[in-house]
Parts: C-alpha cells; structure tokens; sequence
C-alpha cells in the first residue's frame, strides 16, 4: 500500500493538529505520525516548525522535525517548557538567513537540517561553512542534527 492510501487519521480532541494539518496540508502518514507522539513533543512540533517556502515534502520535513525533537526529549530529558538547549548550544530556531550562503541553503535541505543547526553553523567562519558543505556526509539522515552539530563544533576551535 502507498503510504497515501492510508485512512484519514482521526484528530479529534487535537484542533491545533487539524488546524496545522490543513494549512501545510499534511499527508495522513505524516499526521498519523504526529498523533503517535507524547503531547509535549507534538506541542513543540506544532509551535515550532516553520520550513523554508520552496520545501516540497512539508509532510516529510515536519515528520523529520518531530522525530528530531522526540529524540532529543529521549537523549537529553528535555520537556516543553525548558530552555531549548542542546549540547551546550543554544538554539535558535528562527528562519535562517541563506542569503550570502545558497549552496549551505541547498545543503541544509539535502539533509533536513534544522533551523537551530543552521543557524549555528552560519554563525561560524565563511572557512568553516566551506567544510561542512564540502565534506560533511551524515551517516544516518535521521541524526544529521546532532552529527552536523559535533562536526561543527569541531571547526569552531
């Protein structure tokens, strides 16, 4: 069966699901999903995701984005309304701006990596940017995040 196939999910008892569902306009795998998530983790998925305009598989970013955010609670213990901190490094998860760097724009979507990331590794040197376009291959699409984050923790020094 095609993952499109399958039954319209039932959100009732979740407005803010349906209300976000409609306007990214979600597969049913994609809000299945969601509903499978701990509250505080859907919670945060809702507020939280914002992709970049030309994304063309919202349902598949906004899955990625989630399991991002429920792997963290998992790793870290991190719950709704604590300081969004990972690693040491403070997150910000507001829309990055590309626009001296497209080809880091183009890598970012490649790997589904989040704005938080992104955002911390514009900060860093136009050399160290370089690098991670260049030579960074995540080894599992899934933690790309965190293995972009150690990678360029390392090109900090």
């Amino acid at each position: 069966r095609r993952r499109e196939d399958i039954e319209p999910p039932d959100m009732s008892g979740q407005p803010e699901l349906e209300v976000f569902a409609k306007k990214w306009k979600l597969s049913n795998s994609a809000i299945s999903y969601l509903l499978s998530l701990p509250q505080e983790v859907l919670n945060r998925a809702l507020k939280q995701f914002e992709p970049p305009e030309d994304t063309k598989d919202v349902s598949g970013k906004v899955v990625c984005f989630a399991r991002s955010i429920l792997q963290r609670r998992q790793k870290f213990g991190i719950k709704e309304d604590e300081k969004d901190e990972k690693d040491g490094i403070e997150e910000n998860h507001a829309k990055p701006n590309f626009a001296n760097r497209p080809d880091f724009e183009d890598f970012c979507e490649r790997w589904s990596i989040s704005n938080a990331v992104a955002n911390y590794v514009l900060a860093l040197s136009d050399d160290a940017i370089d690098a991670v376009v260049e030579t960074f291959k995540p080894s599992n699409g899934s933690s790309a995040d965190s293995e972009l984050t150690s990678f360029a923790k390392t090109l900090k020094r």
